[in-house]
């Protein structure tokens, strides 16, 4: 899907600001970010994908 200006606007604020912060954004990272503006895929999508892919925490870190 194609963003629009803003949608793209916003995408590029958010990777701005994780630059700034020496978290510079994966190109997955960016994808999904991409996939959420346009309604490709909601966070929850994503986040469940996230979660399979590397195993979701047991919560005992803390």
């Amino acid at each position: 899907m194609e963003m629009t200006t803003e949608q793209e606007y916003h995408v590029k604020q958010v990777a701005a600001t994780m630059a700034l912060s020496d978290m510079p954004l994966t190109r997955e990272a960016h994808q999904n970010l991409v996939d959420v503006a346009t309604g490709a895929k909601t966070s929850e999508e994503v986040i469940a994908e996230i979660k399979a892919k590397y195993g979701e925490a047991d919560g005992d870190a803390m």
